[in-house]
């Protein structure tokens, strides 16, 4: 699903299962971002598994605001090393099809 990017990017794009928002692609002039909104289980899982993530990832997961709906994390994509980390993440936010 297309938006507008709100206040400080150009465009997002939502990639939704149903109603649930799996993650959001940001664009804006020469840069992107890549956001996942974790609740309160997906917040358990990630604390749990920390070790298995880069300290920037961990430091970003940190340092994102708590609101009522879940923790939005938003990272910075010119860091080609944590694409693994962004696997991971998505891994949390949904388990993997069965079928695949």
């Amino acid at each position: 699903v297309w938006h507008s990017g709100g206040k400080k990017w150009r465009y997002e794009l939502k990639f939704r299962k149903g109603s649930k928002t799996i993650c959001s692609l940001l664009a804006k002039d020469g840069a992107f971002g890549f956001m996942v909104v974790f609740g309160n289980r997906e917040q358990e899982t990630f604390e749990a598994r920390r070790g298995e993530f880069s300290t920037m990832v961990a430091a970003v997961y940190d340092a994102a605001t708590p609101y009522r709906d879940g923790k939005w994390i938003l990272f910075d994509t010119r860091h080609e090393e944590l694409l693994a980390d962004f696997m991971k993440l998505l891994k949390i936010k949904r388990k993997p099809d069965s079928t695949s």
